[in-house]
């Protein structure tokens, strides 16, 4: 895929599936392509994985699904997808993703990601990449809600 990007952080959550197709819708219009991005938090699990060689395989399998799950939704829209895994902290590895591919024009995230006890708030990785757009990401970040039926008011439906 070459041009223009939307780059997607991508964890298997319900609101990031909805940035998915609000990525998506926006791509269907503008011409875009999709980059979906899931980072495994490989410092957060470090111990465990050292300890347990199968986790970290279990980590690649569920990145594989999350991803194979993004390139559906982005065939309901019609719209290029490329995926990418990376390993580290998911804010950390979402800006450099972006400051790394010139064709990244903007990064869509869900509020909130799998962390249950942060539902009701932005969700930390989603603050952290927000504040680096004053320090060092090279692009608009757009946060969406976490309730589909923003998507229906943007007429941002698959057709």
């Amino acid at each position: 895929m070459s041009g223009r990007k939307i780059l997607v952080a991508v964890d298997g959550s319900t609101p990031s599936r909805l940035a998915l197709r609000y990525a998506a819708g926006q791509c269907r219009v503008c011409g875009a392509g999709i980059l979906a991005l899931r980072v495994i938090n490989t410092p957060r699990f470090s111990q465990w994985i050292a300890a347990h060689e199968k986790l970290e395989e279990e980590m690649r399998d569920e990145a594989e699904r999350i991803l194979a799950e993004a390139r559906a939704i982005a065939a309901e829209y019609r719209v290029e997808v490329e995926t990418a895994v990376r390993e580290g902290y998911p804010d950390e590895e979402i800006v450099r993703a972006a400051q790394e591919d010139p064709e990244v024009v903007m990064v869509a995230m869900g509020a909130s990601g799998k962390n249950v006890t942060q539902r009701k708030l932005l969700g930390s990785v989603t603050q952290k990449v927000v504040a680096a757009v004053n320090r060092s990401l090279p692009c608009p970040v757009v946060v969406v809600p976490g309730d589909e039926a923003f998507l229906d008011r943007l007429g941002m439906r698959p057709s």
